[in-house]
């Protein structure tokens, strides 16, 4: 009787209601007293491990056999994850069906935000009601301060990510299917093999819809190329600028332009709000600017050069491929045209553009790096200190002294890293991989790449040292993260007690 009953209590503790309620109370003791940034970025690395595991499982090769090393499948769950784009190996001849499926999962997951999409799922699709702790995570994620508009920002990304990615795969795989590829830049690309192939064309075009609107800039066309298929499409390239702006730009920018269109119906007073001004003039001021000194660099380029880019015939097409690559670095990642030193292109072209890698996009959008509104907040303050200007301010409003602290812990931060960086994987790949004399411009703007989460290379990525790979990922992940973010978890928990001091100026230079 005894015995019965012992193994009836075994029975009872190994059945799957009594296994779920102990893994979800373990969970939930592990992530109880956790903020909402760790919180996130504990689902953040689990996700990036699922990812890691599928993708480096032979299921997801299509060879069917274990084609992928362990640390390349982590690489590439790390770059689809944080919508990066950059490739240590190809995936359209790496991955079968699933495999892709994965990588534009998780392109897609990071791009709008785990807590996101499960926020939308749970109040729009099955109208359960929202608990305090979930609105907190969805918050962290979006970046905004005010908890009142998260579930705006949640509606007004998903809407804008999902009609983009519908209505864009549908023009897309319409085109890839009835418009033969023109590679006019470089007739050696790949053929895609799109052409006619309807059911390709259509999962192909979602697919590309999806990577560009993420500003991921993945592809699974055919080759290592990226683009260069499409460099005499106009159309293509017109429309893939197109989406990654609307992702690039912010997603509180849509939120304003609904609240906008709604106070017009309802006779409301309405302003936009100092992100979305800061964010919208900033990112039109660095493309614009950035792309002005792109073509004056390549300009003068061909005075003495003629192996420059924009020498020789195509002077039309050439242009295209110079704009639609400048505005690429601003964190969408595909290109048409080879952007390392034998592409043609001048050694400050390939600078300026990793500037602008650098500084990125806006705050609360599918893209990463400095951000836009920190570069803005950095310029702003510079300028009123030039100008003796006591309180830096913009479009008539006060720029907070917290706010500028932020702003100038965040760039020194970001820039102490890079250059960290640059040295680190420039002595491991000049000792490592000596043999390929790479230079240190090739790294900075590697690094650069990744960090602002852009994915554009100047040097193949398949043969590079496991250091490279490892910072490279490290690298990727705070830029998706950002860099607030991810000083925020250096902050010590103990009460520290304020102080006041007697104050003495210091001499600069």
């Amino acid at each position: 009787m005894a015995k019965e009953t012992v193994k009836k209590e075994s029975q009872k503790e190994l059945s799957p209601d009594s296994l779920k309620k102990k893994t979800s109370s373990f969970f939930y003791k592990f992530t109880s007293g956790l903020s909402s940034i760790r919180y996130i970025l504990i689902w953040y690395v689990l996700i990036s491990f699922i990812g890691t595991i599928l993708l480096w499982l032979p299921i997801s090769h299509k060879g069917g056999g274990w084609d992928v090393s362990f640390l390349d499948a982590l690489f590439m769950s790390s770059s689809s994850f944080s919508d990066t784009g950059l490739s240590t190996l190809s995936v359209s001849e790496t991955f079968n069906t699933f495999g892709k499926l994965v990588t534009l999962i998780l392109l897609n997951i990071g791009g709008v935000g785990l807590f996101t999409i499960k926020i939308f799922f749970l109040k729009y699709i099955l109208r359960k009601k929202l608990s305090f702790s979930k609105i907190a995570d969805s918050t962290a994620e979006v970046g905004t301060n005010n908890k009142s508009e998260t579930i705006g920002l949640i509606f007004s990304s998903i809407i804008v990510s999902v009609f983009s990615t519908i209505l864009f795969g549908i023009i897309f795989g319409i085109l890839f299917a009835t418009v033969h590829n023109n590679p006019i830049l470089d007739p050696n690309a790949p053929d895609p093999e799109l052409f006619g192939n309807w059911g390709k064309s259509i999962w192909t075009g979602f697919y590309h819809a999806s990577a560009s609107v993420n500003n991921s800039g993945l592809d699974i066309f055919s080759g290592d190329t990226s683009m260069a298929a499409f460099s005499g499409n106009i159309t293509i390239q017109v429309m893939t600028v197109f989406l990654f702006v609307i992702g690039g730009i912010g997603f509180g920018v849509f939120y304003d332009v609904f609240n906008y269109i709604t106070s017009k119906k309802t006779g409301e007073a309405f302003s936009f709000s100092l992100l979305t001004k800061i964010s919208v003039v900033t990112y039109l001021i660095i493309s614009l600017a950035g792309l002005s000194l792109v073509f004056i660099s390549e300009g003068l380029s061909t005075i003495n050069n003629p192996n420059a880019f924009l020498s020789g015939d195509n002077a039309g097409y050439k242009s295209l491929a110079l704009a639609f690559n400048t505005f690429s670095t601003r964190n969408a990642g595909f290109s048409t045209i080879n952007l390392g030193s034998d592409g043609g292109l001048n050694p400050v072209t390939t600078l300026i553009q990793g500037v602008m890698m650098f500084i990125g996009s806006g705050p609360g959008s599918t893209a990463g790096g400095l951000r836009t509104t920190t570069f803005a907040v950095i310029a702003i303050v510079t300028w009123s200190s030039i100008r003796g200007n006591q309180k830096p301010h913009v479009f008539n409003r006060a720029i907070p002294e917290e706010t500028i602290r932020v702003a100038i812990t965040i760039f020194l931060s970001s820039i102490i890293l890079i250059f960290s960086e640059i040295i680190i994987i420039s002595l491991s790949e000049s000792v490592i991989n000596a043999e390929e004399h790479k230079s240190i411009l090739d790294f900075t703007f590697l690094i650069l790449s990744a960090y602002g989460t852009t994915g554009l290379s100047t040097m193949p990525l398949a043969d590079v040292t496991f250091v490279t790979k490892w910072i490279l990922i490290i690298t990727m992940f705070i830029g998706q993260l950002g860099m607030s973010t991810t000083l925020s978890q250096l902050k010590s928990k103990k009460v520290v007690i304020k102080k006041t001091y007697v104050e003495e100026k210091v001499s600069l230079g």
